[in-house]
């Protein structure tokens, strides 16, 4: 973990290729936030506010997500594998390119999301919303 990283993105609301490995992130408003490339291995993101954030490339493996935020969030070629994103919310995400495997998607709201080269929780591609 890199208090730096915590603190930048809690006074601007970025901080892109940050290292948030087991950051507790729970409860925080990361609206619109700059996370592109982030390491947030296994950090939990509970309830955290992730509307509309640049989350591309972002290393969200094995991270808590329980009733995360994540409506229009660009999550495109993220990694999600083992992420457990229970009652999360992925209204208009973009998941293009990412992968999901072994990711628990228990309750959450996927309408409008992306799914193009998309790694599912079974290990399967998903094309649907590909152009």
């Amino acid at each position: 973990m890199d208090d730096t990283c915590v603190k930048k993105l809690k006074e601007t609301n970025a901080c892109p290729k940050g290292e948030f490995s087991g950051v507790n992130l729970s409860e925080e408003n990361l609206s619109g936030a700059n996370l592109n490339g982030a390491n947030l291995e296994k950090a939990n993101l509970s309830w955290a506010n992730l509307e509309k954030a640049d989350l591309s490339e972002a290393n969200l493996s094995g991270a808590i997500l329980w009733e995360a935020n994540l409506s229009g969030a660009n999550l495109s070629g993220a990694n999600l594998c083992e992420a457990d994103m229970l009652e999360a919310d992925l209204r208009e995400a973009n998941l293009s390119g990412a992968n999901l495997q072994d990711a628990s998607l228990l309750n959450a709201q996927t309408d409008g999301a992306i799914f193009c080269h998309t790694i599912l929780p079974s290990g399967e591609e998903d094309n649907s919303g590909c152009k």
